[in-house]
């Protein structure tokens, strides 16, 4: 009996032991590759911090005094944000939907570089939601040793991490969207129409996946209400459906 209950406790302590062992890993690897990233950082100018959202804020900015947002006028806002090189003079086009462009005012009527802290902050967070929800789905708890394996898993994560750096709008609008799954699942309609609404706001082709993951009725009528209310504050905005025709003639072209 003695030898069994050995041999029982031999084989409960291998898991342990390897789980020690990853975990111990999993630090060194991060520790690797935040070496390695500030190795090969950029020593030169690159751009505004985060440059994908200087686009959204530079059109924000221009729209909310009275220019177009979808036109090369926002050029004249980007030009002039801190980290702006001249021998780099690429226009970054907006194309966001007219709804976006009351966040993006927002954000255009502080300073770039508050603005960019604050997304920056937004981003960050959108990216750990992403490693978060989908482990609340399959109801699994998340220790310390699944955060180094998360942590892990988000720096391999090639758009993941372009998607931190940049400041890309797709990370938050995805994270909406798990946050509308997980509130389907828990059955909380109004969390979940809200998060429809941020990420139609954001980017429409991404929110169009909760349609596809829900199967309950109250669900659905739940995203079939955000559409409609998305849809009609875009209208509103763009000021009317001719303003809707043109910015579909700008995804288009």
């Amino acid at each position: 009996m003695r030898a069994f209950r050995s041999a029982v406790q031999r084989e409960d302590d291998v898991p342990t032991s390897f789980s020690r062992v990853a975990h111990y890993a999993g630090c060194i690897l991060l520790v690797i590759s935040a070496f390695a990233y500030l190795v090969w950082l950029p020593l030169g100018p690159i751009g505004p911090p985060l440059t994908d959202f200087s686009a959204y804020y530079a059109a924000g900015r221009y729209w909310s005094h009275g220019g177009d947002p979808y036109g090369v006028g926002i050029w004249s806002i980007e030009k002039t944000l801190p980290g702006f090189h001249p021998s780099r003079l690429e226009l970054l086009p907006f194309v966001g939907p007219p709804l976006s462009l009351l966040l993006w005012a927002a954000f255009g009527a502080i300073p770039y570089a508050g603005a960019a802290a604050v997304w920056g902050v937004v981003v960050f967070a959108s990216a750990a939601l992403l490693m978060i929800i989908p482990a609340r789905l399959a109801k699994r708890r998340i220790g310390r040793a699944d955060a180094v394996s998360l942590l892990l898993l988000a720096l391999a994560s090639g758009p993941l991490v372009t998607g931190v750096s940049v400041g890309q709008a797709a990370l938050p609008a995805v994270a909406a969207v798990g946050v509308a799954v997980l509130c389907a699942a828990r059955r909380q309609w109004l969390p979940m129409a809200l998060a429809t609404i941020v990420a139609g706001m954001l980017k429409p082709n991404d929110a169009l996946v909760i349609a596809a993951t829900v199967r309950e009725l109250a669900a659905l009528v739940v995203v079939a209400g955000s559409a409609i209310v998305s849809g009609l504050a875009n209208v509103s905005v763009a000021h009317g459906i001719r303003g809707i025709i043109a910015y579909l003639h700008v995804i288009l072209n």
